[in-house]
């Protein structure tokens, strides 16, 4: 799994319901697959590299906006993207690079309400219908339940 460093986050998590992969969507030179699915950001990842992918690098205001807008075709309000902290930083699997990442006021956090290390790059649908990214403990499935998944980058 990609935990990061000293990442509480360590315990197995059972999806459901059973993910629902969307066919491919193009978008440039990159290729997106949307999949809907109560997951971990481990799980999530795991998940991408099983299948020849990534979670996705977002590496522009253009393709924030078409991934978003994707996002909202499948009724989505949260998503998992590829970038996680470590040692502090933000680093992509996919090994990329991006300094793209409009933050929701507050963001980042660091750490949720428990005291709780947030390590993980999520995008969120706040109450204006405005996409924005947040950092996230590796569970949330509780709080987004049937509403949550993520996007694979080939």
């Amino acid at each position: 799994p990609f935990l990061p460093e000293n990442s509480p986050e360590a315990t197995p998590v059972v999806t459901t319901p059973a993910p629902t992969i969307e066919p491919i969507v193009t978008i440039d030179t990159s290729r997106y697959n949307v999949v809907k699915a109560d997951a971990s950001w481990n799980a999530a990842a795991n998940n991408c590299i099983a299948n020849g992918g990534n979670l996705v690098t977002i590496n522009n205001k253009d393709e924030f906006a078409g991934l978003c807008a994707l996002a909202d075709k499948h009724k989505l309000e949260a998503v998992w993207v590829g970038g996680f902290r470590k040692s502090g930083n933000i680093v992509w699997l996919s090994g990329e690079t991006s300094d793209y990442i409009p933050w929701a006021a507050g963001e980042p956090s660091y750490r949720d309400a428990y005291g709780n290390s947030e390590n993980f790059l999520l995008l969120v649908k706040n109450a204006n219908g405005i996409w924005e990214y947040c950092d996230a403990v590796d569970d949330i499935t509780s709080l987004y339940s049937g509403r949550m998944g993520y996007i694979m980058e080939k």
